[in-house]
């Protein structure tokens, strides 16, 4: 039973799911963190992007005034950018695996049944 897409349909089907999972990745990477730890004002201190926090920072310093409980502050933004840093890298590699999954039972698929 061929599709309109014809043969190509696993092609199409596993760009789908890996531009799914990687645009879920940099979601969940980009999402801004904050900490119920008060600096210098008197809401949250807002750390940044998770990604920032986890991967080249490693800390929520933001510029301006150190607070004196920057310690807290840092631990609590690196402890909260861990869950959205992990979660979006399992969306990304899962999206990924599962859209070669795709494509190696799509070519299978199309050899057993005769065509190139």
């Amino acid at each position: 039973m061929t599709t309109r897409l014809g043969r190509a349909w696993p092609r199409w089907v596993a760009i789908a799911v890996m531009s799914l999972g990687v645009v879920i990745m940099v979601a969940l990477w980009r999402t801004d963190v904050y900490v119920p730890e008060r600096g210098n004002s008197d809401g949250p201190s807002f750390c940044g992007s998770a990604y920032d926090v986890i991967l080249f920072k490693r800390d929520g310093y933001m510029g301006g005034e150190m607070p004196p409980n920057q310690d807290a502050i840092d631990r609590a933004c690196h402890e909260k950018s861990l869950g959205p840093v992990r979660e979006g890298a399992v969306a990304g590699v899962t999206g990924l695996a599962l859209g070669g999954l795709v494509v190696v039972i799509g070519g299978r698929r199309s050899r057993s049944e005769g065509r190139p």
